[in-house]
């Protein structure tokens, strides 16, 4: 959370969330798969790519409608 102006940011982020999730649903009604990966978990020295690309073959191979990375959303 930045630290100025911490009341546009943070109905900012809660928009975003909403907006991501309306998305999210949409597209698994639709019969779309859906996994999310998050960009703080992309970046850096904490990034292991290796492991980024087991989780996609992982999910990929399984029944799973939904999956994500370096995040939780509850999709419902």
């Amino acid at each position: 959370m930045p630290e100025t102006h911490r009341k546009f940011w943070t109905a900012k982020f809660e928009a975003n969330i909403e907006r991501d999730l309306r998305n999210t649903k949409a597209l698994l009604k639709d019969g779309w798969r859906v996994m999310v990966f998050w960009e703080c978990a992309l970046k850096g020295k904490k990034a292991d790519m290796h492991l980024v690309a087991r989780k996609v073959i992982d999910w990929l191979h399984s029944n799973k409608q939904f999956a994500e990375y370096g995040g939780s959303i509850e999709v419902k």
